[in-house]
């Protein structure tokens, strides 16, 4: 059977296009559906053994050099952060998926710590208890200003155990995808540092009742986008 080249793997594909020799020696080939070392053995037959898992040849036959294993690492880390990104932004940029998946951790750490201050700025009664709903205008009875108060979970709350869950869902992934853990604290970190000065910035601002509304979905766009200027 004749090997059929990899297209699904841009990184693979393009090793094969630079191929100056015979098709049959090219790096990566397909066979049955599975990836095999394409290099020349004695008997001038290719090898076709499973190459390293990143890579396109077999440790016998370059496989197992140093930078060869480290650029194949890389490959395979990238593909896991790839997947990562699928689950969780599927629109966002592939091109550099581990520095594209660091940011989301920056961004959602920094919406973590910002709101975190909300909440700890909270009374203990506000955290159980306040406006659910407020109605204003013109009815059929007249002029209507409704305001309704009831025991519930502040929203802030809410919105702080659904950030900090989902930033521990993608440290976890990203560490077991490969990507180093000190990259991922220095992410946290900076994530960190920015939530304070937009906590400070909306602090010393007046805003309005109608302005306050927006700010569970201003700030973390506004984060997501100043730290990816950041990355």
């Amino acid at each position: 059977m004749k090997p059929a080249r990899i297209t699904d793997d841009g990184t693979v594909a393009a090793a094969v296009a630079r191929w100056k020799g015979d098709p049959k020696y090219a790096p990566g080939q397909a066979i049955n559906g599975k990836i095999r070392c394409g290099a020349k053995k004695k008997d001038l037959n290719p090898c076709h053994a499973p190459p390293i898992e990143g890579g396109t040849r077999c440790g016998n036959h370059g496989g197992a050099a140093k930078h060869v294993k480290a650029k194949a690492q890389e490959r395979v880390i990238e593909a896991n952060a790839r997947g990562i990104l699928g689950r969780i932004s599927p629109d966002a940029p592939r091109e550099n998926p581990v520095e594209t998946l660091l940011n989301l951790i920056r961004s959602k750490n920094a919406e973590v710590q910002w709101l975190r201050g909300k909440v700890q700025a909270l009374q203990d009664d506000d955290l159980v208890w306040g406006k659910t709903e407020h109605r204003e205008g013109m009815a059929q009875e007249g002029p209507v200003d409704v305001t309704v108060y009831k025991a519930e979970v502040s929203v802030w709350y809410r919105l702080l155990r659904e950030a900090e869950n989902q930033l521990a869902s993608w440290i976890t992934s990203a560490l077991r995808s490969g990507v180093e853990e000190r990259k991922v604290r220095i992410a946290e970190s900076q994530g960190s540092a920015v939530a304070g000065v937009i906590r400070k910035v909306l602090d010393g601002l007046n805003l309005t009742p109608d302005q306050v509304s927006l700010i569970p979905v201003l700030v973390p766009n506004a984060l997501r986008e100043l730290t990816g200027e950041m990355a």
